[in-house]
């Protein structure tokens, strides 16, 4: 079973190992060089990843491995509330629960 989307951490990491010559990735992917840009796929869609490596003396050190994420929405929709049900609002005949028997307005707003 394949998950649905890719971890960061893992995206990084098979990010990085495209420009590590002679890793499995690399030789898939055919990237050379210290870095540069590697788009991943996953059943939830791409993720792009910039690798920057440095080689001195035959070691190799990853400088960077960066990438956005974003999270997708979770909900949206409306509620539909009477005025007088809004203990806020002058029209309220509820008294607001955290000072009883006062009504306050919400952080500037006026709804």
């Amino acid at each position: 079973m394949i998950h649905k989307s890719c971890q960061v951490t893992g995206s990084s990491c098979v990010a990085v190992a495209a420009f590590i010559p002679g890793t499995i990735v690399q030789q898939l992917s055919g990237k050379t060089g210290d870095g540069g840009s590697i788009r991943i796929g996953h059943p939830s869609g791409i993720m792009d990843v910039e690798v920057q490596t440095k080689q001195e003396g035959g070691k190799i050190e990853v400088v960077e491995a960066s990438l956005i994420r974003t999270a997708r929405r979770l909900a949206d929709g409306q509620v539909f509330a009477g005025v007088d049900r809004l203990p806020w609002r002058p029209e309220s005949s509820r008294p607001c629960a955290a000072t009883p028997g006062a009504r306050r307005p919400v952080a500037g707003r006026d709804l």
